[in-house]
């Protein structure tokens, strides 16, 4: 799985913000609601001068107003806020070097993990969702490591994903 740069910035913001907010809730609300955020938050662009004015509290009011886009806003909007922070100190402000010069699915899922609300099980799953992704085909997703909610929702992540491309 060796890439260079799959994603796009606004790609990869949204990939890391869907796979941190996919608890609690359906994973289909899940992907709706963090495409309605990034609508809140005017990221039509995502770039390091966009990241940089992303506050906790900005955040926090985006994720709150009705409909709240989930039911724990305060600790997502932190979640939200630290990976900004995140981004910002280890990837250059730029979301989509997370994904880039992978060796291997464990790469990806050690680099997902080390985002607040990411534990293993969410980073397996968005690793299979990514390699899936670049491989553009459709085959059955490895149930071994995954829930079964995902071969519902994968369909569904892949054309919002091919839908956010931007010029980085």
């Amino acid at each position: 799985m060796k890439t260079k740069n799959p994603l796009s910035n606004k790609q990869a913001l949204y990939f890391l913000w869907a796979t941190v907010l996919n608890q609690s809730q359906s994973a289909n609300a899940t992907l709706d609601k963090t495409l309605e955020l990034f609508k809140r938050l005017d990221l039509e662009k995502v770039s390091p001068e966009a990241l940089s004015k992303l506050t906790y509290e900005k955040i926090l009011d985006s994720v709150s107003k009705k409909p709240s886009i989930h039911r724990f806003p305060r600790n997502m909007s932190k979640n939200l806020y630290l990976s900004i922070q995140h981004i910002s100190e280890k990837y250059e402000k730029k979301p989509n070097l997370i994904f880039k010069n992978l060796e291997s699915p464990y790469e990806l899922k050690q680099r997902l993990m080390e985002f607040r609300g990411i534990g293993q099980h969410k980073a397996e799953v968005a690793a299979d969702i990514f390699e899936n992704f670049l491989k553009k085909d459709n085959f059955i997703i490895k149930k071994s490591t995954n829930c079964e909610s995902l071969l519902l929702t994968f369909d569904k992540e892949i054309q919002i994903l091919n839908s956010l491309k931007e010029k980085s």
